[in-house]
C-alpha cells in the first residue's frame, strides 16, 4: 500500500491527521477494488459480489479497522495463488457489508471479548511479536469489570480534551475503537487493523491515577498510529529493518524503525505530561521529566545509527523541539 506524501507533523493535529487517515482510506478501496478485479479470473461470483460490497465504501465516512486486515490477507493470498484462501478473504468482506459494519464514524470502547475478527488479529499479532513469550495473551473482560474500564477511558478521553484538546482531536480522527482486555500487551496497534487501539485494563478503577494512564495510553498508541500513516507515505528512513540498537523502552533491542516509533510516542508523551504539571498533577513532573530522558536516548540512537530520509530528518527535528519546548 503506497500513498502521496500529506504534511507531516510532530505535535498532534487533528487536520493532518484527518489528511493522512484519508489517504489510506483511498488507497485501502482502490486497492480492494483491484484485488477483487484480479480475483474475478479464478472465483469470479465470490469476487463480484465481494466488488459490490467495495463499492459501497464510503469516502467520507471511516472505514471499519477489520477492512485493512482483509486488505493484507487478500492481498498475501492473491499473490501466493492461494485460492482457497482468498476466497476466505473475499467471504469476510461480503459478511462485513451484509452486518453493515463497513464503516465506524464514532469512537466505540469496548471490552475485548476473543471471538470478533479484530480480536482475532490482536492475539494473533502479539503471538507472532513476542519473541521472548513473556506477554500474556489477551482475555475477556468480567462484564462488571468492564463497565467500570470503559467508564474510565471515556474520563480519560474527556479529560484528555481539557488538558490538550488538540491531542483529543487527533484522537478522534486515527482510533476507531479501543478495546480493554485483561492481559496482553499494556497497549498495542497494527496497521492489520488500523484504527483499533487495545490496551490492558486497569488493575484498579476510578481514580484520577488510573484516567492519567489510560490518557498516556491513549497518546501513546495514537502516536503509533500517526507514525503508521507518515512512514506509508515516505519511509522516514532509509535503513528501517537494518540491525537492532539499544531501546529506550523495554530491554531488547529494536530496528531502527521500532526506535522510531518509541521515540515519536516519547515526545508526545513528554508534551502531555508537562501539561498535565501545569494542571497539578502531583506525579507528572518526575514522568514528564522521564519520557524527556529516553526521547533523548532515542533520538541520540537514531542520529548515530539510523539514516533518515529528508522527510525523516524533519520529523526528528520537530520531535525535538517538541519534547524540548513541552
Amino acid at each position: 500500500m503506497t500513498v502521496s506524501v500529506p504534511r507531516f507533523t510532530a505535535a498532534p493535529d487533528p487536520a493532518a491527521a484527518l489528511e493522512l487517515r484519508r489517504e489510506l482510506e483511498r488507497v485501502l478501496v482502490a486497492d480492494l477494488r483491484t484485488f477483487c478485479t484480479v480475483a474475478q479470473r479464478s472465483l469470479p461470483a465470490a469476487a463480484r459480489t465481494a466488488l459490490l460490497t467495495v463499492d459501497r465504501i464510503d469516502p467520507a465516512r471511516r472505514a471499519t479497522p477489520f477492512l485493512y486486515a482483509v486488505h493484507q490477507d487478500l492481498r498475501t493470498a492473491l499473490r501466493a495463488q492461494d485460492r482457497a484462501a482468498a476466497l476466505v478473504q473475499l467471504d469476510h468482506l461480503v459478511l462485513v457489508g451484509q452486518a453493515d459494519e463497513l464503516h465506524l464514524d464514532t469512537l466505540r470502547i469496548r471490552p475485548f471479548d476473543g471471538f470478533s475478527p479484530v480480536d482475532e488479529v490482536f492475539t494473533r499479532t502479539i503471538a507472532e511479536s513476542d519473541e521472548e513469550g513473556s506477554v500474556p495473551p489477551p482475555r475477556a473482560v468480567d462484564a462488571a469489570v468492564a463497565r467500570a474500564a470503559v467508564l474510565d477511558t471515556e474520563r480519560a478521553l474527556a479529560r484528555l480534551a481539557e488538558v490538550d484538546p488538540d491531542q483529543a482531536g487527533e484522537v478522534a480522527e486515527l482510533v476507531a475503537e479501543i478495546v480493554l482486555a485483561d492481559g496482553g500487551p499494556l497497549g498495542i496497534t497494527t496497521l492489520r487493523c488500523f484504527g483499533t487501539v487495545q490496551l490492558r485494563r486497569p488493575p484498579r478503577t476510578g481514580s484520577p491515577a488510573v484516567v492519567r494512564d489510560l490518557m498516556a495510553a491513549v497518546t501513546q498508541e495514537a502516536a503509533h498510529l500517526a507514525l503508521f500513516a507518515m512512514t506509508h507515505a515516505d519511509p522516514l528512513l532509509h535503513d528501517a529493518h537494518e540491525g537492532r540498537h539499544a531501546s529506550p523502552v523495554g530491554r531488547a533491542p529494536r530496528t531502527p524503525y521500532g526506535i522510531l516509533h518509541a521515540t515519536f510516542a516519547l515526545a508526545r508523551l513528554t508534551r502531555l505530561y508537562a501539561r498535565l504539571a501545569r494542571a497539578g498533577d502531583p506525579e507528572a513532573a518526575a514522568r514528564h521529566a522521564e519520557q524527556r530522558r529516553r526521547f533523548h536516548h532515542g533520538y541520540r540512537t537514531l542520529l548515530r545509527h539510523a539514516r533518515p530520509t529528508e522527510a525523516g530528518h524533519d520529523v526528528l527535528r520537530r520531535c525535538a523541539d517538541l519534547a524540548d519546548g513541552s
